[in-house]
């Protein structure tokens, strides 16, 4: 006996977004990183289908300023 099931078709778009923190404080930088990670690794919103860190916040310098920089990469699945 075979059975059909109904055609299931989403469509999904992919986005990449990078977000930074500047911070006069190396500790308050570091913190809100880690906090903005904590909050969209792998979160669902009304809009998106997931939100997925691709790696772990990262420290990646100084800017011109002597402020670091920190900086985490997130994966966007959004259904359209």
């Amino acid at each position: 006996m075979v059975v059909d099931l109904p055609e299931v078709v989403s469509k999904v778009e992919y986005a990449d977004v990078q977000v930074m923190v500047f911070n006069n404080r190396f500790v308050d930088g570091f913190n809100l990183i880690n906090s903005i990670f904590r909050l969209l690794h792998t979160n669902k919103t009304a809009s998106s289908k997931l939100i997925k860190a691709k790696q772990s916040p990262a420290f990646i310098g100084f800017d011109e300023n002597s402020n670091p920089i920190f900086v985490c990469n997130f994966e966007v699945i959004k259904e359209v």
